[in-house]
């Protein structure tokens, strides 16, 4: 057994799951007790219910099927989405640079975006004539398989160069990809686009 609970139109506000015996009399007079089974999808489209107290029945008022325009902003919404996480994933499969003379892979989450700025801006110091920036050369990095790696300030101005034109090219096909989505006229344009 249900019981409901209705407003002055009759319109369901509330349900729940209650005893067979549960006894009416306490309750205010816009609430009644349903056998769920006599009324098919009431459990999943309650919220649509409406209740005529004289006939003891419920009927659903479902809402009409989302128009052309609805599907296909739900569509551009949903595919804007998937993109941003394979644009996510792509940065954080990371980066290839052979900036000390071998190809290495390198991190790109956001802790590891923070060390790149810092490292351009040591790159940036040193070429400046900072001193103590240029002593600090070589400096080490860890690529992804944790390997330690000297870098001079050419090569760590090389790996930085890497790491920018590596998010540059990600984010410019993301933003290529949003853009084709949001021109889009059909929910099939939308689905065809993929990373």
């Amino acid at each position: 057994m249900v019981l409901i609970e209705y407003d002055q139109t009759g319109k369901l506000t509330n349900i729940a799951v209650a005893d067979p015996d549960l006894d009416l009399t306490h309750f205010p007079p816009n609430v009644a007790l349903i056998d769920e089974t006599t009324v098919p999808g009431l459990l999943q489209n309650w919220t649509y219910g409406v209740y005529d107290p004289t006939t003891k029945q419920i009927t659903f008022q479902l809402p009409p099927p989302p128009s052309e325009s609805e599907l296909l902003v739900q569509a551009q919404q949903a595919k804007i989405a998937e993109l941003q996480q394979s644009f996510q994933s792509s940065l954080l499969a990371g980066f290839q640079s052979s900036a000390d003379g071998s190809q290495r892979t390198y991190g790109f989450s956001q802790t590891d975006q923070q060390h790149w700025d810092w490292l351009r801006g040591m790159v940036l110091s040193a070429k400046a004539g900072n001193t103590a920036a240029q002593n600090s050369f070589p400096l080490q990095v860890k690529d992804t398989e944790g390997n330690r790696i000297k870098l001079t300030v050419d090569q760590a101005d090389q790996l930085c160069t890497d790491a920018q034109t590596f998010y540059l090219n990600n984010y410019m096909h993301w933003d290529s990809l949003e853009q084709q989505v949001q021109a889009a006229t059909t929910v099939d344009a939308v689905n065809a686009i993929s990373w």
